[in-house]
């Protein structure tokens, strides 16, 4: 799906509605394919993982030392903020990259009231549908 601008937002071949044996195929080799060496960065940018793979990604214990997780343009929507914010797996994160995800309202609101995402210094939410609620949970119930 091509942006405003020109760029490929996301991979043809998108996997959101992926499910079951190779939703878990996929994502595994997701994670060795863009997972960096240290374990520290993820970067998943347009790669439509959707809220199933975050189901994967959310139980990968790989993942648990990433500082930096690059999620833009990947749709995981509501239910796919909930899995991230609620998941001890990525409880050390410090920068999340959340732009273009289709979050509206109670992802925004997960994440932000999220007791898990304490470490979290960096928060890119652009390109969601967060509306006026969104903005309220931001600003009276951050967390973060």
């Amino acid at each position: 799906m091509p942006s405003i601008s020109h760029f490929q937002i996301y991979k043809p071949a998108e996997p959101c509605g992926l499910t079951g044996e190779n939703l878990r195929e996929t994502m595994g080799k997701v994670i060795l394919e863009r997972l960096s060496s240290n374990g520290r960065e993820f970067d998943l940018k347009g790669y439509c993982v959707g809220s199933n793979g975050m189901t994967i990604f959310s139980k990968d214990e790989r993942l648990s030392n990433l500082k930096r997780l690059n999620l833009g343009g990947n749709r995981i929507g509501d239910e796919g903020a909930k899995l991230l914010a609620e998941s001890p797996v990525f409880s050390k994160l410090q920068w999340l990259e959340l732009g273009g995800n289709d979050l509206g309202p109670e992802g925004i609101r997960a994440v932000c009231r999220s007791t898990t995402l304490k470490k979290l210094k960096t928060l890119n939410i652009y390109r969601n549908l967060i509306k006026n609620e969104g903005a309220r949970f931001l600003a009276k119930e951050n967390c973060l």
